[in-house]
C-alpha cells in the first residue's frame, strides 16, 4: 500500500516565515543599539554642557598663573570630550550597521537554506516513491511468470507441515517431546520406518508432497542456518524408506527411494559432518541398501552375474552402515543408538555375539537415545538384550548356572513391563524351532534347555511364559 507523504509548504513560504521568525532579532538589536546611542549622547552633551558653564565662570579683574594653568586644563578636556563623543557616535553607528546587516544575512540565509531542503526532499521522495513502483512492479511481473513457484513454495510447506504432524502423532505419547524450536533434534528420535510412515498417510497427502518433490524439491532450497532443516531432511528420509517398505509389500519397491534418502542426509553431512543423528539414520539407510542387495541373491529371475554384483553391493552397504554408526559413537559416546545398531550388525551378520553384548551392556548404562530418553526404543534395547543373554548362555552351556539364567529372565520381565514388542517378533523368537519355522527363535533352545534342569529350569520357565503376554501389550 502507499502513502501519500505529509503536506510541504514551498520554497518562498518557507523562507517567508523563516524570514519573519528572524526579523525581530534584528530589529531588537537595531533598536537597542538607537537607545544605547541617544543615551550616551545626551550623557556626553550634558557632561559637555557642564562644562563649559565651568569654563565660562565670570573673569577675575586679574588672572594669576594658577588661574591661567586652570583655563588651559579645562580646554584640554573639553576638547577630549569633544574626541571621545565622536568616537562613540561612530561606534554607535557601526553597531547599527552591522545589526542591519545581521538581519539581512539571516534571512537570507534563512531562505537559502529551507530552499536547498525543500528541493533535497522533493528529490528524495520522489526517487523512493520511484523505486517503490519499480518493485510493486516487478514484484507483479514475478508473481505472473513464476506464479507456478510461487504456489508450489506455500504447497511444499503445507506438504511437510502435513508429514511432521502425522510422523509425531505416531509416536508413543511417552515419547513425544514438545515440539518446539528449540527441540528439533529431539523431535527426530525415535525414527523407526516400521512404523509406516508413509502407509499411514492420506493418499492425497503422500501424493501432494510427492509432486512437490518432483517439482520443487526440499534440496533445491536447503537452508543451512534454519535450525529445523536437519529435522525436516531426517523426516523426509524416513518417508523415503517408508515408501520402499510399503511398496515392497506389493513387490513394487524401488531402489530410488532408498537412494533419496541417503541423498537427502548427505546434504547435510557434507555441511555437518560431526552430526551424530545423521549418520545414525545414514546407518540404517544403508543397513535397508544392504538387505535389499543381499534378498536379489536368493531371488529368482536374476542373472549369476547380477547376483555376483549384489553380493558385493551388500557387503558395501553393510560396511558402509557399520562405519556411519561407529563415526556417531566416536562423535556422541553418551547415546544408546549407536551402541543399539553396532550390536546387532555383529551379531546378524558377523556372528560375534560376545562383542554385541559388549555393545549392550554400555548401552544399558546410558539413559538417552539420542538427546533424552526413549521408552520405546529402551524395550527394544532390553529385549535385544535378553536374545543375545539367552544365546550366550546356550553356548556357553550355562544353563544350570542360576545367575545367568535368573538375568536373562530378569531381562524379559523388565521389557513386558515397560515396552512393547510386536507379537510376531515374540513369537518367533520363543516357538520357532529352525526346521518348520525358521528362523530358529532367539529363546527356543534357552526354554528347550531349561526343561531339563529340574525344578529350577521349571520355575524360570513359568516366569517366562508369566511375561510373555505383556510382552505384547500396549503399555
Amino acid at each position: 500500500m502507499r502513502f501519500n507523504p505529509p503536506s510541504r509548504k514551498t520554497a518562498g513560504e518557507t523562507a517567508s516565515l523563516l524570514a519573519f521568525r528572524g526579523l525581530p532579532l534584528a530589529a531588537l538589536i537595531a533598536i537597542l543599539a538607537v537607545i544605547l546611542y541617544y543615551s550616551f549622547a545626551f550623557f556626553m552633551l550634558a557632561s559637555i554642557a557642564d562644562a563649559k558653564r565651568v569654563g565660562q565662570a565670570s573673569p577675575p579683574a586679574q588672572l594669576s598663573s594658577d588661574d591661567v594653568s586652570r583655563l588651559k586644563k579645562e580646554a584640554l578636556d573639553a576638547e577630549l570630550v569633544e574626541k571621545l563623543k565622536e568616537d562613540v557616535k561612530r561606534y554607535l553607528e557601526w553597531v547599527m550597521a552591522i545589526a542591519g546587516v545581521f538581519a539581512v544575512a539571516q534571512t537570507l540565509a534563512a531562505g537559502f537554506t529551507a530552499q536547498a531542503f525543500t528541493d533535497q526532499a522533493e528529490k528524495a521522495i520522489g526517487r523512493a516513491e520511484a523505486q517503490l513502483d519499480r518493485a510493486q512492479t516487478e514484484l507483479e511481473r514475478f508473481k505472473q511468470k513464476y506464479e507456478g513457484l510461487v504456489v508450489a513454495e506455500e504447497k511444499r510447506t503445507e506438504a511437510l507441515d502435513e508429514l511432521k504432524r502425522r510422523y509425531i502423532g505416531l509416536q508413543p505419547v511417552d515419547d513425544r517431546p514438545a515440539a518446539t524450536p528449540a527441540n528439533r533434534d529431539a523431535l527426530a528420535e525415535g525414527l523407526d520406518w516400521r512404523d509406516d510412515l508413509y502407509g499411514s498417510m492420506k493418499i492425497e497427502d503422500r501424493q501432494r508432497l510427492l509432486s512437490i518433490e518432483r517439482y520443487l524439491g526440499f534440496d533445491l532450497k536447503l537452508k543451512p542456518s534454519d535450525i529445523s532443516t536437519p529435522y525436516t531432511l531426517r523426516v523426509l528420509a524416513n518417508f523415503y524408506v517408508s515408501k520402499f517398505e510399503y511398496e515392497k509389500r506389493f513387490a513394487s519397491a524401488h531402489i530410488g527411494d532408498l537412494e533419496r534418502a541417503d541423498y537427502l542426509l548427505q546434504l547435510w553431512i557434507q555441511l555437518r559432518p560431526s552430526q551424530f543423528e545423521i549418520r545414525n539414520d545414514l546407518g540404517l539407510v544403508y543397513g535397508r541398501l544392504s538387505k535389499y542387495f543381499e534378498d536379489l541373491v536368493t531371488a529368482t529371475g536374476v542373472s549369476g552375474e547380477e547376483k555376483a554384483a549384489a553380493v558385493e553391493l551388500g557387503q558395501k552397504y553393510r560396511t558402509d552402515a557399520y562405519q556411519q554408526f561407529d563415526l556417531s559413537r566416536q562423535n556422541e559416546p553418551n547415546q544408546q543408538r549407536a551402541y543399539y545398531n553396532l550390536a546387532i550388525i555383529e551379531k546378524e551378520y558377523r556372528n560375534n555375539l560376545p562383542v554385541a553384548i559388549q555393545f549392550l551392556e554400555k548401552a544399558r548404562k546410558i539413559t538417552a537415545w539420542e538427546h533424552r530418553e526413549n521408552k520405546t526404543m529402551l524395550g527394544n534395547l532390553l529385549y535385544n538384550f535378553a536374545c543375545y543373554r539367552a544365546l550366550q548362555t546356550v553356548a556357553d552351556k550355562a544353563l544350570g548356572d542360576a545367575g545367568k539364567v535368573d538375568e536373562v529372565v530378569s531381562l524379559i520381565e523388565e521389557v513386558a513391563s515397560k515396552a512393547y514388542t510386536p507379537e510376531a517378533q515374540v513369537v518367533a523368537d520363543f516357538d520357532n524351532d529352525g526346521v518348520n519355522r525358521t528362523p530358529k527363535g532367539d529363546f527356543y533352545d534357552f526354554l528347550q534347555g531349561l526343561a531339563k534342569e529340574g525344578d529350577e529350569g521349571r520355575k524360570a520357565i513359568e516366569r517366562m511364559n508369566a511375561a510373555r503376554p505383556s510382552l505384547s501389550t500396549r503399555k
